[in-house]
């Protein structure tokens, strides 16, 4: 069977697992649940696979295994190609601590926080879209109907949250609070951890292209963050980050197309799904 990812091309979390893919040169086969408008993840024969109802999945050897920041350790473990971990015990701690400090970015909020707001209806539409299919679900699937509440429970968690104004003000304020300590340590540094490209980097990475495709490559260039736009051009040119299709098609028509409001409800409003850590 061959090592298969069900993942989302918009989904944050999946584009970082694609990149760890790509670095180690893995073969696998992409299945595509479609979060957005269709909310595929809901689906029953989906809450099997993965009770969170979240993508990515990496099915290897009949074992599934969910959580990306699981996986991408699963691949670097499982599979040949130059390790993605350190060798030094300090260069492992290091990064362990770059994983973590990514890891309390709050993508799910930093996304919704940047979409149109001419959007807002949609917005609010969605959520209640969302409520009522896990209702529906709960309600037609009495074996899962533990998956469904827990889900329920965290949409409308998750809804008050991105709709507070004041949540997301904390959210922007502290993503670049992150930026400023990533500027500190990535002076006269290729990678962050060690001297060879590691797990860190991936998610750093996967972190600064999500970023600046909402709008925010200002945070570092024109010399307001030096270190961060070097690193950036420098590293992220990597083919992983190519092939892995995290970076917006960069014609005019791909730009157009990424930033289309409804092709953005499809992709980057999809906060609600990422968080499987």
């Amino acid at each position: 069977m061959p090592t298969t990812l069900y993942h989302f091309w918009g989904s944050y979390c999946s584009g970082i697992v694609r990149i760890a893919l790509e670095e180690k040169g893995v073969a696998w086969k992409g299945k595509i649940i479609k979060i957005g408008l269709e909310k595929e993840q809901y689906k029953p024969s989906f809450a099997r696979i993965n009770p969170k109802l979240v993508v990515p999945v990496l099915v290897h050897n009949g074992a599934f295994v969910t959580d990306r920041s699981r996986i991408i350790r699963y691949i670097d473990k499982n599979f040949s190609g130059s390790s993605l971990v350190p060798e030094l015990s300090d260069d492992c701690a290091e990064m362990e601590k770059w994983l973590d400090l990514e890891n309390s970015f709050d993508i799910g909020s930093f996304t919704y926080a940047n979409l149109p707001k001419t959007m807002y209806k949609l917005v609010v539409k969605d959520f209640l879209a969302r409520k009522a299919l896990a209702k529906r679900r709960m309600d037609s699937n009495p074996e899962l109907r533990d998956i469904y509440e827990q889900k329920l429970t965290y949409v409308k968690g998750f809804e008050s949250r991105v709709l507070d104004p004041n949540h997301i003000s904390d959210v922007m304020c502290k993503t670049e609070g992150l930026l400023d300590t990533l500027e500190a340590h990535i002076k006269d540094r290729k990678y962050l951890a060690g001297d060879n490209f590691s797990l860190a980097d991936i998610v750093w990475l996967a972190m600064l292209t999500r970023i600046s495709v909402s709008g925010y490559a200002n945070w570092w260039e024109n010399g307001k963050r030096p270190a961060i736009a070097s690193y950036f051009k420098n590293t992220g040119s990597r083919a992983s980050l190519v092939s892995a299709k995290i970076v917006p098609n960069r014609s005019f028509w791909g730009k157009l197309s990424y930033f289309n409001p409804i092709a953005m409800l499809q992709t980057n409003l999809l906060a609600n799904e990422w968080v499987d850590n």
